[in-house]
């Protein structure tokens, strides 16, 4: 895997509609006692990186910009008293 560092002026070139996407990438690090074979304990640590899109562009815009929308899934970002929302698994 590698990095390509990127500064603040890199994205002033980009589409307007970019600006309104954001990334989020969170960390956990677990420490386990682990037995790969009998008799031979080590401790392992482990590193979890989950990343976390959003949009927070309105749908009418991500539609002007050219983004097919064909098949996504929407959440309201303030849903009314009676809407419930699937838990996530």
């Amino acid at each position: 895997m590698s990095w390509l560092p990127l500064s603040r002026n890199a994205l002033d070139d980009a589409p307007a509609i970019l600006h309104e996407f954001s990334i989020r990438a969170s960390f956990t690090l677990e420490a386990k006692i682990i037995e790969p074979t009998p008799e031979n304990t080590n401790l392992g640590l482990f590193l979890t990186i989950n990343t976390k899109w959003r949009i927070h562009a309105p749908i009418s815009a991500l539609q002007a910009a050219g983004i097919d929308l064909a098949g996504l899934y929407v959440v309201r970002r303030n849903r009314n008293r009676e809407e419930r929302r699937e838990r996530r698994r």
